[in-house]
């Protein structure tokens, strides 16, 4: 697991304990675009 996914899913976790893969890929792929990205609560 990269840096980028382990904090996606401490993220994801921390959206109502919400670890859906597609969360998670969401969150993956706009790091990867955007590094400052940050899902939205």
């Amino acid at each position: 697991m990269t840096d980028v996914l382990v904090q996606c899913v401490k993220i994801a976790k921390g959206v109502g304990g919400d670890i859906r893969g597609s969360v998670i890929m969401e969150c993956w792929v706009e790091r990867s675009r955007n590094p400052t990205y940050k899902l939205a609560a």
